[in-house]
């Protein structure tokens, strides 16, 4: 099924991403991943180039029926809102996340959309799950993976937040001490 969806370039790249067999070796993805004009040295800390080029993948911003690489898709990529959080002065602006149902691959994945100069890139997905009857559970464990590596990395918690159905404020704000809280008392794994 994913062949009528995404380009072999794009389904190569989510492969990789997803961490399926089906990947190509890490020098022809990083090849798929220039050509996508990403710069990996603009990617620091917990942010991959492979998460910005799902992300490029998967996000609106195209044409419908337009390909990351321009080739035609069959299915233009509806994220849904999940929330938008409001940072503290160390860092500029929001971070908005979204939910998008990648078809063919059986996964949601979460994005981001943040402030350039925070993270190198404005998009990019910070965690991804098979479905599941939890879906606000899911999405909360991929968000507070992606804040503790914040927090580890010296950032100060968020101030507020805009919440959606499917995240309420105070499943997010209890997300966000937990997050905290798991940074100080135990080193961060790898984000999904």
């Amino acid at each position: 099924m994913t062949s009528n969806i995404f380009s072999l370039e794009d389904r190569s790249i989510l492969c990789a991403y997803f961490g399926t067999s089906a990947a190509l070796d890490s020098a022809d993805i990083d090849v798929l991943i220039s050509g996508l004009g990403i710069d990996s040295a603009r990617c620091g800390g917990v942010l991959s180039p492979l998460a910005v080029a799902a992300t490029r993948i998967l996000m609106p911003g195209r044409e419908a029926g337009e390909s990351a690489s321009g080739t035609a898709r069959n299915v233009l990529m509806l994220p849904r809102h999940a929330l938008t959080v409001f940072w503290t002065d160390q860092i500029v602006g929001s971070d908005e996340y979204s939910l998008v149902w990648v078809p063919g691959f059986r996964r949601f994945v979460v994005t981001a959309t943040g402030n350039q100069r925070n993270y190198g890139y404005s998009q990019f997905a910070i965690g991804h799950f098979e479905p599941t009857s939890q879906l606000r559970d899911a999405v909360g464990k991929v968000l507070r993976g992606w804040w503790r590596s914040q927090a580890v990395a010296g950032r100060q918690r968020w101030q507020g937040c805009e919440s959606s159905a499917l995240v309420p404020e105070a499943h997010a704000a209890g997300w966000r001490e937990l997050a905290w809280l798991q940074s100080a008392a135990t080193p961060i794994r790898q984000a999904l």
